[in-house]
């Protein structure tokens, strides 16, 4: 029978072996957390056990971690604490603080975990004067942690003095906190953080774990991290009672499709549309020094890394402040906001602690001014990351990369957005073919287009009768590099408007008129005549100004001009082209490597071909290499890129690139 979703808070056990954490949960719930043989047999945790207690009102429900609290199972013990909201610190009141009392506040310090409560344990075995001794070494041990503000309970496993007032404080816990543990649950997309995987006789493979963001529901198809897999969820329970749903912050067991030994510890089970993200091999973060840690981070060493219940082996390098680039050979499945913590070489010691900042890591420029300052701003929660990026970014905030990295999705997107931005919706939105919607800070826009415009005048100004510069020419002239994609999807946007024109690859601003100079009047009244009579075989220079009667000299000058102005192409010296006269021999070229064994040939196969004499192919192939359209191998040619033989013509490729 299926009963309501009840909400979860999960609170991990922490503090040294033997001071009660076992104790403490069965006191509290009536479960015994050591199962395995060999927790029994020494009396010891060693694998993290877990808890269920119940609210009066059937309300809510309280998970407890129980971790390891013996050295030699610390590891286990981070994997326990990976995914918890708060935590439950016992100190025994004879022994008092202890070595791995020490280690797990500093773990669960450089975790940033602030819901905590103090438990004195074994008070019936000491006086008062002791326990008020050892609840001020825990207060002056965490007054400068994020545990600062804990309260402090005095229990008893003989007496059960203070567990009826611990489960109370709890039940309050709870309260306070259920507006801000549950405030995401729409937003993000699902993850399952696994910890346990296993067979029940007659039902199939159960994993359990906690469900670290989203809704998971029972027919749910999931994608498991480093797999193939598609895993169907075809039942939930959440401690002894089956459920059709489990959000965020939510322990609960899985009944699922695949064989158990499929799904490992530290595995994810996650929203099939960020399956693309599985195979995640680095991550930027953010780290906090243990305070044990007096060498800081060699860059040549190889570090333990612990994320969740995920263990790898990873290289680290510091690339400024408080950031680090994190990278390792088993991929991961991490979003932002993920804590981890390093341990040294030997696994022996915490040295440091953080949380996950950015997974798009760029192959350039990694520790760039730029990249450090998106950074600072990534560290921020989703709302203030989304304004900085769009308000401080000079290409605004990548739609994709920040649905992925904050693990969002579409819908809570558009919801942030409206919280954050409405009413006014400072932002122009671009769009990218390949890289999808960019949101850009209207000012920034603004000033975009008021230099884009100003820079296009200037050139009409300074080249009347040309029809405006390439986008190449506006980016070469712009202070900030930006990419090709950037200024075609801005170009595109403010044409969009309406203040210019694009058209052949030139920008114009709108209403613009090219004003031919003399020379090319002169040109297209003499000239031109002449060559478009001989398009395929052009007179040489000195012939067209004796048919002309026209002083050499100023011939040449015309030529100048309309080279500059691309209404002609030199292919020799003394020999020029129309340019569309020069794109239909390329065209020729093309037929004849398409046609041709190998896809090449040669002068003798290209002047057979084209009808021009061997001299003029030998200047007209030798033009083509230049410009990077064929490429020549001892006697043969091949086509190299035929986008090169557009001239800066209106004309674009006509056939197939021969194989």
């Amino acid at each position: 029978m299926q009963v309501k979703n009840r909400r979860t808070l999960i609170l991990a056990t922490a503090g040294h072996v033997d001071h009660g954490k076992t104790t403490l949960i069965r006191l509290l719930t009536g479960v015994e957390t050591d199962t395995l043989a060999e927790e029994k047999a020494r009396g010891l945790t060693i694998v993290p056990g877990f808890a269920y207690l119940e609210s009066g009102d059937n309300d809510f429900v309280l998970g407890f971690v129980d971790v390891p609290g013996h050295h030699s199972f610390i590891s286990n013990m981070i994997s326990g604490v990976g995914s918890v909201e708060g935590c439950i610190i016992a100190v025994a009141a004879d022994d008092g603080i202890m070595p791995q009392t020490r280690e797990h506040i500093e773990i669960l310090d450089l975790l940033k975990i602030q819901l905590a409560i103090v438990v004195i344990t074994k008070v019936d075995r000491v006086n008062p004067e002791r326990i008020k001794e050892v609840a001020y070494q825990v207060e002056n041990l965490l007054k400068t942690t994020q545990l600062k503000n804990s309260g402090t309970f005095h229990v008893s496993s003989v007496t059960n003095q203070g567990v009826v007032e611990l489960k109370r404080h709890l039940s309050n816990l709870f309260k306070e906190n259920n507006k801000t543990l549950t405030s995401n649950i729409e937003r993000k997309n699902t993850r399952f953080i696994v910890d346990r995987s296993f067979v029940v006789r007659g039902l199939g493979t159960v994993v359990t774990g906690s469900v670290i963001s989203g809704i998971l529901k029972e027919n749910d198809n999931l994608a498991l991290s480093n797999s193939e897999k598609i895993i169907k969820i075809r039942g939930i329970r959440l401690d002894s009672t089956d459920i059709s749903q489990a959000h965020i912050n939510q322990r609960a067991a899985l009944l699922v499709n695949v064989h158990h030994t499929d799904v490992r510890r530290g595995d994810y089970l996650f929203a099939l549309e960020n399956k693309n993200l599985q195979h995640l091999d680095r991550f930027d973060a953010s780290l906090r020094m243990s305070n044990n840690n007096d060498s800081g981070i060699e860059a040549n060493h190889q570090y333990h890394l612990y994320l969740g219940a995920s263990h790898r082996v990873a290289r680290v390098r510091h690339l400024g402040t408080d950031l680090y680039q994190i990278s390792y050979d088993e991929a991961l499945s991490v979003h932002h906001g993920d804590r981890l913590i390093l341990r040294d070489p030997s696994a022996t010691k915490t040295i440091a602690g953080g949380f996950v900042v950015d997974i798009a890591v760029p192959k350039r420029n990694r520790a760039s001014p730029e990249r450090l300052r998106a950074l600072a701003i990534n560290r921020l929660d989703d709302s203030g990351a989304l304004i900085g990026l769009i308000n401080e970014e000079p290409t605004g905030l990548n739609v994709k990369m920040f649905i992925e990295n904050r693990n969002l999705t579409h819908t809570g997107f558009e919801n942030l957005v409206t919280e954050a931005l409405a009413p006014s919706k400072p932002f122009i939105t671009l769009e990218d073919k390949r890289l999808g919607k960019f949101l850009l800070n209207k000012k920034k826009y603004n000033d975009y287009k008021i230099w884009i415009e100003e820079r296009i005048a200037l050139y009409h100004k300074e080249n009347p009768s040309d029809e405006g510069p390439t986008m190449t020419n506006l980016l070469t002239h712009y202070p900030i590099k930006f990419t090709e994609d950037f200024w075609s999807n801005l170009l595109s946007t403010i044409a969009h408007e309406g203040s210019i024109q694009i058209a052949s690859g030139r920008i114009k601003l709108t209403g613009h008129e090219t004003i031919r100079n003399s020379m090319l009047i002169e040109f297209d009244q003499t000239i031109k005549p002449i060559l478009l009579k001989h398009q395929k075989i052009p007179p040489r220079t000195r012939e067209v100004a004796e048919a002309l009667q026209m002083p050499l000299s100023t011939l040449e000058s015309i030529i100048k001009e309309c080279e500059k102005e691309k209404e002609l192409i030199r292919v020799a010296k003394n020999r020029h082209y129309l340019p569309n006269a020069l794109l239909d021999i390329a065209e020729s070229a093309i037929d004849l490597a398409s046609q041709s064994q190998g896809a090449s040939f040669s002068v003798i196969q290209f002047r057979d071909f084209t009808g021009i004499g061997r001299n003029l192919c030998i200047e007209i192939l030798e033009y083509f290499d230049s410009i990077g359209f064929t490429k020549r191998n001892e006697n043969q040619r091949t086509i190299l890129n035929p986008e090169k033989i557009r001239f800066g013509t209106n004309h674009s490729v006509k056939h197939p690139v021969p194989n």
